[in-house]
């Protein structure tokens, strides 16, 4: 699914030390599904950016252009074979800004800067009251993304996620 012109995703991976650089990690993705040169992944209908390259090739910062958890899980988790951590970014503007900022409990009009653990991670909060926007990012090693954590948090910010905890909420109580 397109993304919401309210809402970009984005992701920086640092290689592992022992890596050989951006080509080895765009060679080893595909064995995971994700075709790509030096400008674009692809996975069937979804795709992301390589919008930078760090000089010595250590780190890859993507673009996403979909906002589908379970492609963005993929990604992250083809990625993070690879990576020694991602970084995850969700910038969020007007009404949608509003709404992933009060998933959290709390008020989009405050001014600060905000740490708080979210499903196993802390989510940094950065709240721009005047512009009606939001950064929730946060950082995921091999650990959470085997955890499923790309799709509890995008579950939580874009409100996708709620059912699920209910129902299994619901369930425990039987």
């Amino acid at each position: 699914m397109p993304l919401n012109s309210d809402l970009r995703i984005r992701l920086a991976c640092k290689l592992k030390p022992e890596a050989k650089g951006v080509s080895e990690l765009l060679e080893k993705i595909a064995s995971y599904g994700w075709s790509g040169d030096r400008s674009r992944l692809s996975k069937g209908g979804l795709a992301a950016r390589i919008t930078g390259i760090s000089l010595d090739e250590d780190e890859l910062m993507l673009s996403v252009d979909f906002d589908d958890a379970d492609g963005l899980d993929d990604l992250a988790k083809a990625l993070g074979r690879e990576c020694w951590y991602i970084d995850v970014y969700y910038h969020l503007r007007g009404e949608l800004a509003q709404k992933a900022v009060e998933s959290l409990g709390l008020d989009l009009n405050s001014k600060n800067i905000l740490r708080m653990r979210e499903s196993g991670v802390e989510l940094k909060v950065e709240l721009y009251p005047d512009a009606g926007a939001a950064t929730i990012s946060y950082r995921a090693g091999w650990g959470e993304l085997n955890r499923g954590i790309v799709k509890k948090v995008h579950g939580r910010i874009l409100g996708s996620g709620s059912r699920r905890g209910l129902k299994k909420l619901l369930r425990w109580g039987k």
